[in-house]
């Protein structure tokens, strides 16, 4: 199993109302506490992904700070990882979600992913949601509010095929959205900040220590941690024959 900077085997599908975005469809199911759980842990585990890589004010940057996780249709197992690599690429289409959701089609030989759900760091934008809808993944759930660029699959809910947005409910969700408020500027560059980061430090803090409530969420999180460790702290090529 190969692990590449910005589509790897880890899938995270997550995202979650934001705001004054238009309300989530009114047939939503509310999670259930142990499902909630598993949303915390994979959530936990893009923000380390984004971690691993911290990219500060520096010159010939990867990208933003932007990550984001694949996990397979069973819930439990996390099968691809993605960052954000726009400026080392000069390619503006290259954004974490998308970049973890094409490395894993191309790995697995799958057509699309169907009851996929995909964990983010950052609300996803329209591009992510439009390819989010046409490989008809199940569910997003995202770590930060975007007020600029989010809410868009909320907006696209009259489509035929819906995928359920969610902000994740662990505190570092908040915790990041009340610290943007309190500064001026794109939420990228605020993601460049030192208030961000001790966030994100937090947070890859909890996700190693991290004590499950729920048994059944034991092995998720075991696989989850071990994931973490085989996700490299550089950016790697995308592979040339996609």
């Amino acid at each position: 199993m190969r692990f590449r900077d910005g589509l790897g085997l880890l899938l995270l599908v997550g995202l979650s109302g934001c705001g004054d975005a238009i309300p989530r469809p009114a047939d939503s199911a509310v999670p259930s506490n142990a499902q909630a759980e598993r949303d915390e842990i994979f959530t936990l585990l893009a923000y380390s992904v984004v971690l691993k890589d911290w990219q500060g004010d520096v010159p010939d940057k990867r990208g933003h700070n932007i990550g984001a996780v694949l996990v397979d249709a069973s819930g439990t197992n996390a099968v691809a990882w993605g960052r954000n690599c726009n400026n080392i690429l000069r390619n503006g289409t290259q954004h974490a979600e998308s970049r973890a959701m094409i490395d894993y089609l191309d790995e697995s030989r799958l057509y699309g992913l169907a009851g996929h759900t995909l964990y983010t760091t950052l609300e996803p934008c329209a591009q992510c949601a439009g390819m989010m809808l046409m490989q008809r993944v199940e569910r997003a759930v995202y770590g930060q509010t975007d007020p600029d660029y989010g809410g868009v699959l909320d907006r696209l809910d009259p489509y035929p095929h819906v995928v359920r947005s969610d902000r994740a409910s662990t505190p570092y969700a908040q915790r990041l959205d009340d610290a943007f408020t309190n500064q001026t500027g794109e939420v990228v560059s605020f993601l460049r900040g030192e208030a961000a980061r001790r966030i994100y430090e937090d947070a890859r803090s909890a996700f190693g220590s991290y004590d499950v409530q729920f048994p059944e969420n034991e092995g998720a999180l075991s696989a989850a941690q071990r994931f973490l460790e085989a996700v490299p702290d550089y950016f790697v090529p995308i592979d040339p024959d996609i």
